[in-house]
């Protein structure tokens, strides 16, 4: 299924409203993988072994991945 680039970004505001309620979240990006879209959920904790089953795999059919992401240290 492809959608289009809106469609994409609402479905990424949508996956991002239902993880908020977890405080690692820290948001949810849109990526490309072998040309195709994913959603990347960025999150605050490094030990991704207890995230990862609570995050959906895919969502809306979009491959989701999860990465950690450090605090940004002003420059």
């Amino acid at each position: 299924m492809i959608m289009e680039y809106e469609d994409v970004r609402q479905s990424a505001m949508t996956l991002d409203e239902e993880l908020r309620r977890f405080p690692w979240l820290r948001f949810v990006g849109i990526g490309e993988e072998n040309g195709e879209s994913v959603f990347i959920v960025y999150v605050s904790k490094r030990n991704l072994k207890t995230i990862t089953p609570l995050v959906p795999k895919t969502w809306e059919g979009v491959p989701v991945i999860v990465r950690h992401i450090q605090q940004p240290v002003p420059a």
